[in-house]
């Protein structure tokens, strides 16, 4: 992806984070640890919306990012896999899901959300 894209899926993340509530979800790591639950979260997040097929891919990325866009998404540097890895690893579904929920009710609310052809308001995700 391009250095253009990668800022507009930042900002755009940036933009619909916080109605999401990634820092309600409880941090399953014991201990001193480096990175917050929620920096984790969201980085996987931009990964995803960035294409990345892999944690390590979406490791290349954090190295890679211009000052401008580790702003936006309050990174200080590259985020390790493995720490990704096993933080998401450790996540319960429950909060995960409570998450997805957060995030299809505000962008119903905001009327993002156009009826498919499915009936009685049900979401889809795949």
């Amino acid at each position: 992806m391009q250095e253009r894209e990668l800022r507009r899926v930042a900002g755009l993340l940036c933009a619909r984070l916080p109605e999401v509530g990634l820092e309600k979800v409880a941090d399953p790591r014991q201990g001193r640890v480096k990175w917050r639950l929620s920096g984790i979260l969201s980085m996987a997040l931009f990964g995803l919306m960035a294409g990345c097929r892999s944690l390590a891919e979406l490791e290349e990325l954090t190295r890679l990012l211009s000052p401008a866009v580790r702003r936006k998404l309050m990174l200080g540097g590259r985020r390790p896999d493995t720490t990704m890895r096993d933080g998401i690893c450790r996540l319960k579904l429950d909060e995960l899901r409570a998450v997805l929920h957060r995030a299809v009710k505000a962008a119903a609310r905001r009327g993002a959300l156009e009826p498919v052809a499915l009936p009685f308001g049900v979401a889809a995700l795949d």
